[in-house]
């Protein structure tokens, strides 16, 4: 989505998690977060961009305040993890099969 689609409007929320349930529960998250004035680091989501793809994403939140410590906004950052976790699948499988393979070897 670009920067004019994305920001001003609640949209976003739809579009990013059109599963309603789910989209609920990180809504609920980010909003306890902003309440209590957490930050919070290496929160994992899926997301579906404009063109359905699903990413995973690893979002860093925190408030913004002002000079009296009243929060005036937040800020998300968010970082794709989807290559990383693909890999990291990858790895985890190739791991599996060479130790079924040892396994079966050792028993011959």
């Amino acid at each position: 989505y670009t920067k004019e689609e994305a920001i001003g409007h609640g949209k976003i929320w739809e579009w990013l998690y059109p599963d309603e349930e789910y989209r609920i529960k990180i809504k609920k998250k980010i909003e306890s977060v902003i309440k209590k004035g957490e930050v919070v680091k290496n929160f994992e989501t899926t997301i579906s961009r404009k063109d359905g793809e699903k990413r995973i994403i690893s979002w860093h939140l925190r408030n913004l305040v002002d000079e009296k410590r009243k929060v005036i906004g937040s800020i998300a950052l968010g970082r794709d993890l989807t290559e990383q976790k693909r890999m990291e699948e990858a790895l985890r499988e190739s791991e599996e099969k060479s130790e079924l393979l040892l396994n079966i070897l050792g028993q011959q």
